[in-house]
């Protein structure tokens, strides 16, 4: 019995490929990679995680981690399954009909999958004066602003989504560069970076998945360059 592979089955294997390819390459490093089905709503979910890598040329910390996602549901994959043809199906699929196509010539109610990336920095620092909390907060603020032209300037396009958030704590915790008798507050914060893709893909898009990966290379490289230059020189 042989097994037909879904869209999102094969979606899923390119962008794993094109993903190891830069960890063997020692371009990136890979940190985390989730690969669920959840079972109560049909859904499925890929993920993998990955910052660049320390090499003699790069040896400066390396700030940025980015995610890349991919989805899907029950009603893609239900879609998907329906319109499958079976083999006499498959003998005769010259005599079908072409299915409907829009504008831009793309297959509409196509099944496919959600494409999702998100960029992480976060950054941590004590604070002997807590009254200064407000000007860290509205410094992390103009910070957000100054690094968001940087992943519009690769990413921003049509059918394309850039949201920026901003988050931030405080804890009350022994400060080891100062005396150990002194509490000190460590302050955090991350900064998230999304691109949110306004229309699903399929196998029409496979071919273009190597470079999506690659252009998430770039935006890593150039952000971390800018951190560099201000933050770690």
């Amino acid at each position: 019995m042989s097994f037909d592979p879904t869209v999102f089955d094969n979606l899923k294997v390119m962008l794993e490929g094109a993903v190891y390819d830069l960890d063997l390459n020692e371009q990136i490093e890979i940190t985390g990679r989730e690969d669920r089905l959840d079972i109560a709503s049909m859904s499925r979910y890929y993920q993998l995680s990955f910052g660049l890598r320390n090499t003699e040329q790069t040896p400066k910390q390396t700030d940025f981690t980015a995610v890349i996602s991919l989805h899907t549901g029950l009603a893609d994959l239900a879609g998907e399954l329906m319109d499958r043809p079976s083999q006499t199906d498959k003998d005769s699929q010259h005599e079908s009909k072409s299915p409907d196509t829009d504008a831009n010539g793309s297959v509409q109610d196509r099944p496919g999958c959600g494409l999702h990336l998100s960029f992480y920095y976060d950054r941590s620092t004590f604070d002997t004066d807590m009254s200064s909390a407000q000007d860290g907060a509205e410094s992390m603020e103009r910070l957000g602003a100054q690094m968001l032209p940087i992943v519009q300037a690769i990413w921003e396009g049509e059918g394309r989504q850039i949201r920026q958030n901003i988050s931030m704590t405080f804890t009350q915790m022994p400060d080891e560069h100062h005396d150990q008798d002194q509490v000190s507050p460590l302050y955090r914060s991350q900064h998230r970076f999304e691109v949110a893709f306004d229309r699903k893909i399929d196998e029409q898009q496979i071919e273009d998945l190597p470079d999506l990966v690659d252009h998430v290379r770039m935006t890593l490289k150039e952000l971390q360059a800018w951190i560099n230059e201000r933050i770690n020189p």
